[in-house]
């Protein structure tokens, strides 16, 4: 290392702890962009001069700056996928798509790579290429769970139940105590109405690594719905709204219960919130829930 290269390194990482650790991110777009003009290809100033554009949202320059990093810098793939976070926060989800194409055809067997170009593709809806691509990324990791649990979210989107189930159940053969792939299968069979005990014990075990979490919390509130005990389903439905703040799916199941219940004005008050939280997406959900609130409405009528 030459005694250049030493004094550039000690002199960024002073201007880091100055202004990126201290959140100071306006002023660290100044004084990074100045050091820049000194030093146009160093790579790790210009990483950190896309953090500081990041923070302050100017996304296109944080892009520009991260274009930059050699891949040979050790925050190169963060930054790949920080850009493809970027182009898709821009409203440029087919730029983020083939950048990532582009970065994948160079490392075609990073997980994270896959994983994120997969998520990229399932958001367009393109489920047949996501699936493509996780399988060909486990051809390489075939017990890699991450990828493992990807593909079976997204076969259960495009339809294929059943893979998807066998997905979870090999990350459970895998590794018992993964949570999220235990409460996935049980809150699956709770959906479909069949193996309703096993999926009892499936979520409980979930439950107890994390007791918290309020998906699962749902799932278990759930099952106990499909098993007919609404006053236990009601019991976990209520915990599980309020630990996700009334997320739309939730609020719908616990909106459910209130009203198996004979609670028709909670059930109502409930749909409403899910109404409220919903997002773009899911506009045949919230004709469903304006239907129940209707119905709900006509049974306190009668």
């Amino acid at each position: 290392m030459t005694r250049d290269v030493e004094n550039d390194s000690r002199l960024i990482m002073v201007a880091v702890d100055e202004y990126i650790s201290d959140k100071k991110y306006e002023d660290a777009v100044i004084v990074f962009s100045q050091m820049l003009k000194g030093n146009p290809e160093n790579s790790t100033l210009n990483f950190f001069t896309g953090v500081a554009y990041e923070a302050v949202e100017d996304f296109e320059k944080a892009i520009s700056c991260y274009l930059k990093i050699r891949p040979a810098h050790p925050q190169y793939k963060k930054t790949v996928l920080n850009i493809a976070f970027l182009y898709k926060k821009l409203g440029e989800p087919q730029t983020a798509i083939n950048y990532l194409e582009k970065e994948y055809k160079t490392l075609p067997k990073d997980i994270d790579i896959i994983i994120y170009l997969a998520s990229f593709y399932e958001n367009d809806k393109n489920y047949k290429k996501a699936i493509r691509l996780l399988k060909k990324g486990l051809e390489d990791a075939s017990e890699n769970i991450s990828l493992l649990f990807r593909l079976g979210a997204v076969q259960d989107k495009a339809g294929f139940k059943k893979e998807s189930l066998s997905a979870m159940k090999k990350i459970i053969k895998i590794d018992p105590n993964d949570a999220s792939a235990l409460n996935y299968l049980g809150y699956s069979y709770a959906d479909l109405g069949i193996k309703l005990d096993e999926a009892l014990s499936l979520i409980k075990r979930a439950r107890e690594i994390k007791p918290d979490d309020g998906y699962i919390t749902d799932s278990l509130g759930w099952v106990y719905y499909k098993k007919g005990a609404y006053e236990k389903a009601v019991e976990h439905l209520e915990k599980a709204a309020e630990l996700t703040s009334f997320e739309t799916i939730i609020a719908d199941h616990l909106g459910d219960a209130y009203q198996k219940v004979n609670q028709l004005k909670k059930a109502i008050n409930t749909y409403k919130k899910a109404i409220s939280n919903a997002k773009d997406d899911d506009k045949e959900k919230v004709v469903e829930l304006k239907k129940k609130i209707s119905d709900a409405q006509k049974k306190i009528n009668d």
